[in-house]
């Protein structure tokens, strides 16, 4: 579920944005479940980035395209996670394991638990198991939620921010779409 580059390159389209999102899981996860985690997730994406607050993002079967999932509806799993499931679990019934509705669960769960990009980073992992994939699906939607000055510094945080905040600070500044609450909107040398 490594897939922001795909809402940010379709983000003027979001039904499509949507669409390849789920495609881009074909490549390697055709099944269902990850095809329309993929799918969720993507929209998800889009409404952060354009900057809808997390109670609206995490709200029941959230999506940037009204009536979506009504027209095109998630598998069940992934429906229940749309529904809200991980707003009424805690560890360890939330399980941080490589399986996609398992990590993608503990990913939202930690987005809605916590304030800020670097607490809930900490919640994500710390759940354990497979925590390099629970905080790469985590940091995707809050490092788009929180924006470039919601990432705390690399010298704030020490050596293991180093390399996952200069890299999404990297994303951030490379790329043509501008966050909603950024007070750099546009990068030098973007056209307006």
């Amino acid at each position: 579920m490594r897939l922001v580059p795909v809402p940010l390159a379709f983000a003027k389209d979001p039904q499509q944005a949507i669409r390849f999102a789920g495609e881009m899981s074909r490549t390697t996860h055709a099944a269902p479940e990850p095809v329309d985690a993929c799918r969720y997730y993507g929209g998800l994406v889009l409404g952060a980035l354009r900057g809808d607050p997390k109670e609206t993002l995490l709200a029941t079967r959230y999506s940037p395209v009204p009536g979506l999932w009504k027209q095109l509806p998630l598998c069940a799993r992934i429906d229940a996670i749309a529904a809200g499931s991980f707003k009424a679990k805690e560890p360890p019934e939330i399980r941080g394991t490589g399986y996609v509705v398992d990590a993608l669960e503990a990913a939202l769960w930690a987005v809605w638990n916590t304030d800020t990009f670097a607490t809930g980073a900490l919640a994500a992992v710390n759940l354990g198991n497979d925590a390099d994939t629970t905080g790469a699906i985590y940091g995707q939607l809050a490092g788009v939620h929180y924006g470039l000055e919601g990432i705390p510094s690399a010298g704030a945080q020490g050596s293991r921010w180093a390399t996952a905040s200069w890299s999404w600070r990297m994303h951030c500044w490379c790329s043509p779409v501008p966050h909603p609450r950024s007070r750099h909107p546009i990068h030098p040398g973007a056209s307006e």
